[in-house]
């Protein structure tokens, strides 16, 4: 039999001198079982086909919301991840707002955020993920960038500071976002809408813009008929264009609604 394993190794590295290490180990270890008398322990098939047995870490798919960017304050908004493992382990969840944790470890990949007027501005949502067998402050992560507007009071309360500054033209935008947001509210803000406009149009024709002034003037009657010192501010500016009938219209029905004369009058005229 050893006769027999020496051809077979000669025949062997004359076809192929590659396998000259593998054959002559091979050869070696059979004879020193054969001398021994023994037979030849079991082929590890893990060690003649190995298999990559690593564990690979999880990786985050999608970070999304139930509603879309930006959203005003005093919204809910759902937050849902999705991940993947490719051995299929348990993945863990924890979500982040602007670095500061909000939910523990668990395997729950939801999160309601609620906010409010505290939350007015630009925000990092994260989502870390982790199979716990890899790394402990998570093996993947993903963000996203969202907004939380001003809502309908909160842009009512700054229509109302601007007013009082005199800042009537970001007023009036403040107001009409406010509107925009809560159409409901139209009713209860058209008299502090009516009003800023009123105030615009005084304004402007302080600054000798006596078209722009009527204008103002007539959109603040629009939205308040019965707003006396609107039509008495309208008359003044058609009285400094020469209008003088549509002017004198417009004091009448100031007059009629109840204004009396004021300081105002006596520096217009």
């Amino acid at each position: 039999m050893i006769r027999e394993m020496i051809d077979y190794i000669i025949e062997e590295l004359k076809d192929n001198p590659l396998k000259t290490i593998a054959v002559v180990v091979g050869t070696i270890v059979t004879l020193i079982y054969f001398i021994h008398g023994t037979s030849l322990p079991p082929i590890n098939n893990e060690i003649m086909n190995p298999v990559n047995n690593t564990n690979l870490p999880p990786m985050v798919v999608s970070l999304m919301s139930d509603m879309m960017n930006p959203q005003e304050a005093g919204t809910t908004i759902k937050w849902m991840a999705t991940a993947l493992d490719p051995e299929k382990d348990p993945i863990q969840y924890k979500f982040l707002l602007d670095g500061q944790q909000k939910t523990d470890w668990s395997y729950n990949s939801t999160w309601y955020w609620t906010t409010s007027s505290a939350d007015i501005g630009s925000h990092m949502i994260v989502i870390k993920i982790k199979d716990g067998r890899h790394q402990v402050d998570g093996d993947d992560a993903k963000d996203i960038h969202f907004t939380i507007s001003p809502d309908a009071i909160t842009w009512y309360y700054k229509g109302n500071t601007l007013y009082y500054q005199g800042n009537y033209d970001d007023a009036i935008q403040a107001y009409e976002k406010a509107i925009e947001l809560k159409p409901d509210l139209a009713i209860e803000l058209k008299p502090d809408l009516a009003e800023a406009w009123n105030s615009k149009g005084i304004a402007l024709y302080r600054q000798d813009k006596y078209d722009d002034a009527i204008q103002a003037s007539e959109k603040a009657i629009e939205l308040k008929p019965d707003l006396a010192e609107a039509w008495n501010n309208e008359g003044h500016a058609l009285k400094a264009l020469k209008r003088t009938t549509d002017a004198n219209a417009a004091f009448a029905k100031a007059t009629e609604l109840g204004y009396k004369p004021s300081v105002w009058d006596e520096l217009l005229t």
